[in-house]
């Protein structure tokens, strides 16, 4: 696994480490190729509670209690339906596995020695053939981008590949809400692509100068449009 990225070693040699999680999670990596400047804007700026985040992390949380056979917090009707749609997915996706099946997976992708972005995969499924199914729970209203073009998914990817060693990594995004699937599989050559591009996004936000470009997609989830702070 790791020839596969030695070629990326001299493309960055000083990560700040301090930074990573809240900047560079998986989650944001497209509002920072969208926006570079949004790093910089988001920086230090705290999480404005809402209520479909409160219920996303509720039913986050009560899936990882269903698949983990503890008991789940206590639960509307319409969430409960939509907490067992979620298992009853798990169930199919689970098919043809003999290895562990871990929830809420701490991940981590480093780089140059470095952890260039953490993260959390929701379910992580090992297959007999040294590779994994990744699911990721998706409770909103909105699509999310195709497994095959999503930053989140392959960066989750990458970093399972490279912590685990598996060599494929089979990403699903799943919403029991409008009924969304959508999956694709990472190798680990199709990988290196992933990490150069997670590398020149990461590169172009630590520029001071990096612009705010303002658009539906990248402002949504921003916390400095939230906040009313952006400059743009």
């Amino acid at each position: 696994m790791a020839g596969v990225f030695e070629e990326l070693k001299n493309m960055n040699k000083n990560q700040n480490q301090n930074e990573q999680h809240h900047q560079y999670g998986p989650s944001s990596l497209k509002r920072r190729e969208l926006c570079p400047g949004s790093a910089r804007e988001e920086r230090l700026l705290p999480d404005i509670p809402n209520d479909y985040a409160a219920l996303g992390t509720k039913l986050h949380a009560a899936i990882a209690c269903k698949l983990d056979g503890v008991e789940m917090p206590a639960l509307k009707p319409e969430e409960s339906e939509t907490v067992e749609n979620m298992a009853c997915f798990f169930e199919e996706r689970k098919a043809g596995a003999i290895g562990k099946v871990h929830t809420e997976v701490g991940l981590a992708y480093s780089y140059y020695g470095e952890t260039l972005y953490t993260g959390t995969a929701d379910v992580l499924i090992e297959r007999p053939d040294d590779s994994a199914t990744l699911i990721d729970w998706k409770t909103g209203r909105r699509a999310v981008e195709e497994a095959s073009d999503n930053l989140q998914g392959a960066a989750y990817a990458l970093a399972a590949m490279q912590q685990h060693g598996y060599k494929a990594v089979e990403v699903i995004f799943y919403n029991p809400v409008i009924h969304q699937v959508t999956s694709h599989t990472y190798t680990v050559e199709g990988g290196v692509e992933v990490a150069r591009q997670i590398v020149a996004i990461i590169e172009a936000c630590k520029d001071p100068n990096a612009p705010c470009r303002p658009g539906e997609e990248q402002c949504r989830y921003c916390k400095a449009r939230e906040h009313g702070t952006c400059q743009a």
